[in-house]
């Protein structure tokens, strides 16, 4: 029951957010994405009584302010920008809760390869089930797409979620969601050394 209520918004936080990036500018989705820390610690301190200490407080005022700079913020308006913004926000929603749950419920003590597991097959049978639904499902056509799709699964699970979970076990949650933070500035980077 605990990986399913896990499962769920892991599930639900990459179709929110893909959702929003038909509506808005990628990268205010993702700026919007990204405040999910601010509502791990508010959520962290008005639930779960874990009073963020100062420099928590000043890490992520700071971090906040980073994000706002690297977006151009141009083409937020329109009614369009509505429904992506609320995308947006539910993917930060759903992921910080995830982000709380992984830590209260202890599943981020679980051996990470058992719970990235469970939380693929949960995930996984999820959004099948939401694409079969919608129409949407799709599968590469070709062997250097199959290359693509099982390579990109295997970076995100190794790569980021179970190190993420390793992060919240060894450092908590708000902590964790401040640091990881870093992601989008990471994406630029990489961005311009990879793509020009």
């Amino acid at each position: 029951f605990k990986i399913l209520m896990l499962g769920l918004p892991a599930a639900l936080t990459p179709l929110f957010l893909y959702s929003a990036y038909r509506f808005m500018a990628t990268g205010v989705v993702t700026t919007v994405h990204f405040s999910y820390p601010v509502l791990v610690v508010l959520a962290g301190w008005l639930f779960l009584k874990t009073k963020p200490s100062v420099l928590t407080v000043i890490s992520l005022f700071l971090t906040s302010v980073g994000l706002m700079l690297i977006v151009d913020f141009k083409n937020t308006l329109g009614l369009m920008d509505l429904t992506g913004f609320v995308l947006a926000f539910a993917s930060a929603i759903t992921f910080g809760y995830y982000v709380l749950y992984l830590d209260f419920s202890s599943l981020s003590s679980m051996e990470s390869n058992k719970l990235q597991f469970y939380m693929c097959l949960i995930t996984s049978v999820f959004i099948l089930v939401y694409c079969m639904l919608t129409g949407q499902f799709t599968y590469p056509t070709t062997i250097y797409g199959w290359i693509i799709t099982i390579g990109f699964s295997m970076l995100i699970t190794f790569g980021a979620a179970i190190p993420f979970q390793l992060g919240v076990r060894m450092i908590g949650p708000q902590n964790a969601s401040i640091l990881s933070t870093a992601e989008p500035i990471t994406s630029v980077i990489i961005g311009v050394m990879m793509l020009n």
